[in-house]
């Protein structure tokens, strides 16, 4: 144990600042005044007294009603009260003995003026000794007005703020007690038996909560209300050794102190140096209104009548919860053994009465005064580009990065870091390192919170953000040819694999048939009719149809189609009135092959072990002697289902009826069995043969959507096919379910599914990627637009050019009309006057006359300025400059910062020709003879911080030379920006 110990001033204020160091090897205790600390520089203090020859000081305390009153417990059982002021004389100590000589192990004072000393075990005695402040001075001998613990060794003891009158005691090592003096002591308030005796402090903003700490490092958290007569408290949180001792170095705790600033964040300091600040939070339940609870759970928790706990309208339930671990200084074995005179020994809390953040005092060995300030919670957090974020608290800025797999930065053409000019990250350990999945809950007979604090850089580094990021690097875009590899995702692997499909489907117009382009529909529009809001982006020619009159069309289209793809004619098992439909929908789901294709599929599956798969295939096209066979290939548990399997073959052709026992008996234990397996396909082929129902195949939740499409389509009914397709689409939709977009299409219900796929994984680039298929060349959505936006913008952030220029290129190309061009799209940038607010755009009178569009050949076309045979023209004199006034208001536009012309006047430059020759010059030959001006030099440009213009030939020549702008008195860096 260290000989140093510090204490701040509870009477501290902004104007006086103080603090204790007592020095136990030297017998000293020091009176210091601080002048206030400013951040970044050393702590300044001054002496104000000092005592010495106090012998065998063990422990003390502040008062906290007389800033110059302490209490210090010695060796030899006494408690000393002393004055500590400048003018304190020695006559002024008073001696509080006790019977028998033993170690005072900790003292306390009350609010009211008592003062407590916890003594060590001595036969037929009290070890808990209370005594009154104001009657303790009259006799020269104080006698206790209280005495608890009999023959019972007390560790560590404290008062409640709040309550003067209860106690919190660690009594004969095995027991934490809370007291009320105003009761009998045999009928504690509180009483926990617990090892956790050392150390007791409570949270000095929130006196229900209160600490301690065992012999080998173990700390917990109580709650007093938690206590109730005749029943064991439990801590209602546990930080185990390996929470505060994560180096395993063997370190004991030697204080625990709860801030007097803030609720809930107590530091602790080891032996080794190590001190760590825990940050708690609380989650509260409410109870309903009209069940509220009882008495006994409610409102008080009463011994005797008494009150100890909080406000009588409490009516939330409240769980304690660790919010976050800061580490001041983490020892390791090498700091241990290098570094011993720099260890922290003892600390405080440094208060001063204002606002400005948690600090804290800290003495190191080598007699070093420090004051740490612990970083605030964040009141502004900003999210980058790259997944990094930056929090701001009170003049404290911290940025955390993500945790990158080294083959992120080596596959990408630009730094993680690049950019970040400032890198101002937590200390090493400032959240705790333990990965929440290594903790076994079965090993531990309680989870300790710490363990559960996850660190924000691993969770960046698997945040979506980053995951668009890996896979735009890896070349994830709008080609579904290529794209389909790169999704690392189930889900995106077989939704690629369906947009491939449909978009070689819709190649040359091979979805365009008779009066309706079916392309990139899926199986729900292409059976009910439903071609969206707008049917009319679908319609290839002729008026809107009635219901009955689209569906006699659409049949007619879908048999078309098929015919064009050499789709023979299929014998469903079922009568139907759309088999064209059927048809295209199986092959729009990926079920049209023929048997003998399917026979090379089955041995493909069976060759790389999905028996149960192939098995199900075969039975989905009603093989069941094939489904029997690709069992008996699997492993011995299916060759013993497949004579379960077999059992039905005989029993269907057997004819023997479905009612009798043995039936009955037979059909039950499929279906246990179906509801046992793990295999999604070995539940169907048992849920099928149960009762030969393909609803109980289609039920299963862990079939594929392409297979339920399959199966629903081959052999539900109309009606029934009908109605299951609704209800699948309400699901995925729900769901967010990629693989849905087999039903929805790229439809405007498909904008639904991806928005709730959106919203459940924030994955805006598969969105974008996708939507862009149909949007904006069959439908338009906000959404959509909202998507692309958002994306765009991060491929810029990330300086992803080429990648967002070529998405752009292939949107403009899906968003072609399907006689060639391209849909046109809104301006992007529009000129107002800054007088008036309006566009800049002339106003057009009316007139019947048609505006003739010029029709020159490229080769007659000639520049502005040059006659027809190339000589130079000069510009009419009677011909006023156009487009350099508002056509609104009349007011002209802003001037050339070099020229000081107004912006849109032609500005006429040297003749190419005529200039001196330089070296590396272009052939003069090579411009048009005798060009006076070109027109790109009078178009004028701006800069976007200071917003002077220049025109461009203007711009160009100043910014050769300089990089401040020419606009006299302003210091804005145009160049560079």
């Amino acid at each position: 144990m260290s000989n140093y110990k510090v204490r701040w001033s509870p009477h501290s204020t902004p104007d006086k600042q103080q603090f204790l160091l007592i020095n136990s090897k030297e017998h000293e205790i020091t009176l210091y005044n601080t002048k206030p600390y400013q951040k970044g520089r050393k702590l300044t203090y001054e002496l104000v007294s000092k005592h010495t020859k106090i012998s065998y000081i063990r422990t003390f305390d502040w008062s906290l009603q007389e800033e110059d009153l302490i209490s210090v417990g010695q060796s030899s059982g006494e408690a000393l009260l002393l004055r500590i002021g400048p003018n304190a004389r020695p006559s002024d100590t008073i001696t509080l003995a006790v019977k028998h000589q033993r170690a005072c192990n900790s003292v306390s004072f009350s609010s009211n003026n008592l003062i407590a000393a916890g003594l060590d075990k001595v036969r037929n005695d009290f070890c808990l000794n209370i005594w009154d402040i104001r009657s303790a001075g009259t006799t020269s001998k104080p006698a206790p007005i209280r005495q608890l613990a009999s023959s019972d060794g007390v560790s560590s003891i404290k008062f409640f703020s709040d309550q003067p009158n209860t106690i919190m005691a660690g009594v004969g090592y095995k027991w934490v007690r809370i007291y009320d003096l105003r009761e009998s002591p045999n009928n504690p308030a509180f009483s926990a038996a617990s090892r956790h005796v050392h150390g007791l402090y409570g949270d000095c903003k929130d006196p229900n909560y209160f600490a301690s700490y065992s012999d080998d490092g173990a700390v917990v958290v109580w709650d007093r209300r938690m206590g109730k007569a005749g029943a064991l408290a439990e801590p209602v949180l546990n930080y185990g050794r390996n929470s505060t001792d994560e180096s395993n170095l063997g370190s004991t705790i030697v204080s625990l102190r709860y801030s007097p600033d803030k609720s809930g964040v107590f530091g602790l300091l080891n032996n080794m140096g190590g001190l760590k600040i825990y940050q708690n939070g609380k989650m509260y339940e409410s109870y309903p209104s009209e069940n509220p609870p009882t008495d006994s759970a409610n409102q008080h928790h009463k011994v005797k009548g008494k009150q100890i706990s909080v406000d009588k309208e409490e009516k939330k339930g409240e769980m304690l919860f660790t919010k976050r671990v800061i580490d001041i200084t983490s020892p390791s074995p090498v700091t241990v053994r290098n570094e011993k005179s720099r260890h922290i020994v003892t600390f405080d809390w440094h208060t001063d009465g204002t606002s400005q953040g948690l600090k804290m005092i800290c003495m190191r060995q080598n007699g070093e005064l420090q004051v740490h300030t612990l970083p605030g919670e964040p009141v502004s957090l900003a999210f980058g580009s790259r997944n990094a974020f930056i929090t701001g608290s009170h003049g404290d800025s911290r940025v955390y990065e993500p945790r990158l797999r080294k083959e992120i930065i080596t596959q990408a053409s630009y730094g993680i870091g690049r950019g970040s000019e400032i890198q101002i990250t937590p200390s090493r350990g400032s959240f705790a390192t333990t990965p929440p999945d290594i903790i076994d809950p079965s090993k531990a007979e309680l989870i300790y919170p710490s363990s559960y604090i996850i660190n924000p850089r691993d969770t960046l580094g698997n945040d979506v953000c980053l995951t668009m990021r890996r896979r735009a690097a890896k070349g994830y875009a709008m080609d579904a040819k290529t794209t389909k590899g790169f999704a690392d995702d189930p889900d995106l692997e077989d939704m690629w694999t369906w947009l491939k499909g449909a978009e070689e489907a819709a190649e040359n117009g091979g979805m365009v048939h008779g009066a309706f382009d079916l392309s990139y529909l899926g199986v729900y529009g292409i059976w009910t009719g439903d071609l969206g809001e707008d049917e009319t982006c679908r319609l290839v020619q002729g008026p809107l149809r009635g219901h009955k009159q689209r569906m006699k069309e659409l049949a007619s289209s879908a048999r078309e189609i098929n015919q064009k793809n050499n789709r023979d004619d299929f014998r469903f098992s079922i009568s139907t009135d759309f088999p064209h439909q059927r048809r295209l929908c199986l092959a729009i789901a990926g079920w049209d092959f023929p048997m003998d294709e399917l026979e090379s599929r089955l041995l493909e599956l069976e060759r790389t072990g999905q028996h149960a798969k192939a098995a199900g295939w075969a039975l989905f096209h009603h093989d069941i002697k094939r489904c029997i066979k690709a069992l008996t290939k699997g492993g011995q548990e299916m060759k013993l289902m497949s004579t379960a399997v077999a059992g039905y073959c005989a029993h269907t052709k057997g004819g023997k009826e479905e009612t009798s026992s043995s039936g009955a008996m037979w059909k039950e234990l499929c279906r246990s069995m179906s509801v046992e397996m793990d295999d999604p396909y070995l539940r169907a082929v048992f849920a099928f043969v149960a009762n030969g129902d393909w609803k109980d195949v289609l039920d299963d939740a862990g079939l594929p959507i392409k297979e339920k499409l399959g199966i629903a389509f081959r052999f539900l009914r109309d009606e029934e096919l009908s109605t299951y397709i609704n209800s699948l689409l309400e699901e995925v939709i729900r769901d967010g379910d990629l693989t849905g977009l087999l039903l929805t299409g790229i439809s405007d219900k498909a904008l639904d599914l991806l928005q709730k796929y959106v919203n459940r994984t924030a994955d805006v680039q598969t969105a974008a990627l996708v939507s862009a298929f149909a949007v904006p060349r069959y439908f338009t959505d906000d959404r959509v637009e909202h998507w692309v936006q958002s994306y765009r913008w991060l491929l810029n952030s990330w300086k992803m050019f080429l990648t967002r220029a070529r998405y752009d290129v292939m949107r403009g190309m899906k968003a072609r009309e399907r006689s060639g061009p391209g849909i046109p799209t809104p301006p992007q940038v529009s000129l107002r006057c800054v007088s008036c607010d309006k566009n800049f755009s002339p106003q057009r009178e009316p007139s019947n006359t048609i505006l003739a569009l010029p029709s020159a050949a490229p080769a007659t076309r000639r520049l502005a300025g040059t006659s027809a045979g190339g000589a130079a023209t000069r510009p009419q004199a009677q011909q006023p400059p156009k487009n350099i006034v508002c056509p609104h208001c009349n007011k002209p536009l802003p001037r050339c910062a070099v020229c000081l012309l107004h912006l849109g006047t032609p500005v006429p430059v040297k003749n190419k020709a005529t200039k001196e020759p330089k070296p590396g010059d272009p052939d003069p030959r090579s411009d048009p003879p005798g060009t006076r001006e070109v027109i790109y030099d009078t178009w004028f440009t701006w800069c976007m911080s200071c917003n002077h213009g220049l025109h461009n030939v203007h711009a160009r020549e100043w910014f050769q030379e300089n990089e401040i702008c020419p606009v006299p008195g302003c210091e804005c860096d145009c160049a560079n920006k």
